[in-house]
């Protein structure tokens, strides 16, 4: 379905945006702010707490509104 080309390049795009950062150490020290973007991903806003709750960051940016992914939102708080 997907050509070999194809397939690398999704391959490496899911890695590059897998790339965790709640580590506490950017590549610049340590980070002060963590941007939270809206979702349906519960495991991300999880994380973003996690990394506030346990003072890898100190800051957490929660940004979003009604959109795309609201409704998937519910669903997944729901179960």
């Amino acid at each position: 379905m997907f050509s070999d080309d194809v397939i690398e390049d999704m391959n490496r795009l899911a890695h590059f945006l897998a790339f965790d950062q709640t580590s506490g150490k950017g590549p610049e020290g340590e980070p002060s702010l963590m941007i939270l973007l809206g979702n349906a991903i519960l495991p991300t806003a999880e994380a973003a707490f996690q990394a506030l709750a346990q003072g890898r960051i100190s800051r957490l940016l929660i940004a979003g509104g009604i959109g795309h992914s609201t409704e998937l939102l519910y669903q997944a708080v729901q179960t």
